[in-house]
């Protein structure tokens, strides 16, 4: 296990080379100068062309790629906009995008595996259908829309909860009822596609033989549909919620617009209509990495659910 996990920790070297040079692609293909937005409307020529050379935006493409990695690395690659490191300003805001996520993908748990190994129990019941049809309705519906509506029913029109802002950790009151709202609209995509897998994944394994035999031998329909089927139908769950992950990261750019939540999707938001280059191309990185490390929990854990799975 130790082996495979620096195999693959030596893995994401290239994974991070690729990402970034992709990234920093993405940013020079987007139309517009970048010297005469940071120069202001107002800016003649001369002052846009100091702008550039002041930036190193005059540099070839290859030369700003090169030394816009080394700074990273080394510290020294300072945001545009707000004159300070990127990775002090990253790290300083993704411990509240994390936290949203872990937020969203409690929620999304939390409803979605009960509600599919219910469905797939109760097959074709009412409430087969009803949560079918709600898992359709969560995939389909944009997770701004959500955010908005929920804001203006909880917020604005019962003033439950408060529209938008951090209140602290989610451990305090205040905290916790600033993240509801945000979580929920998060996780409404993940609980949708974990719901749907789920039901999928267990009418498959309660189909198997060894149920039928569990069931032969007496054991209770909850220890059959618990401890046998859940417990093999697991693996595609787990392998769709660390792929979904990075769903949960785009769609928190929407929601910590939507509800002003102080993470790294909006200080990414920011920097994109700034065109503060050195702070987008910081924030991408930054959360691919932590997708991509998921994912190698999400393979670690393999071994954990099914002690048959053997990395060496």
């Amino acid at each position: 296990m130790i082996s495979y996990i620096l195999r693959r920790l030596v893995a994401l070297i290239p994974v991070v080379l690729f990402l970034s040079l992709f990234v920093f692609a993405i940013l020079k293909l987007t139309p517009g100068d970048p010297a005469a937005i940071l120069a202001g409307p107002q800016a003649s020529a001369d002052v846009i062309e100091l702008t550039r050379a002041k930036f190193g935006l005059d540099q070839p493409w290859y030369v700003q790629y090169v030394l816009m990695m080394q700074n990273l690395f080394t510290g020294q690659l300072d945001s545009i906009y707000y004159g300070e490191s990127v990775t002090a300003l990253v790290l300083q805001r993704l411990p509240a995008t994390l936290e949203l996520g872990f937020v969203a993908m409690v929620i999304a748990l939390i409803v979605a595996i009960p509600a599919g190994v219910i469905a797939a129990v109760r097959r074709n019941s009412i409430f087969d259908y009803a949560s079918m049809g709600i898992a359709l309705f969560g995939v389909s519906i944009p997770v701004f829309f959500t955010g908005i509506l929920l804001i203006y029913v909880f917020a604005v029109t019962l003033q439950w909860l408060p529209a938008s802002g951090y209140g602290g950790p989610i451990w305090t009151v205040e905290g916790l009822r600033h993240v509801i709202m945000p979580g929920f609209a998060l996780s409404l995509v993940l609980m949708a596609s974990t719901t749907r897998l789920t039901r999928s994944s267990m009418l498959e394994v309660l189909s198997e033989d060894y149920i039928r035999t569990a069931r032969a031998k007496g054991a209770g329909e909850a220890r059959v549909v618990v401890g046998h089927g859940l417990r093999n139908a697991l693996i595609p769950i787990v392998t769709n919620i660390g792929n979904q992950f990075a769903r949960l990261f785009a769609g928190a750019v929407l929601t910590e617009t939507v509800f002003a939540w102080p993470g790294a999707g909006r200080l990414a938001i920011n920097a994109i209509f700034r065109r503060d280059e050195p702070l987008v191309f910081a924030t991408v990185l930054f959360l691919g990495l932590v997708y991509v490390v998921v994912n190698l929990l999400i393979d670690v854990l393999y071994t954990v659910i099914n002690p048959r799975i053997s990395y060496e």
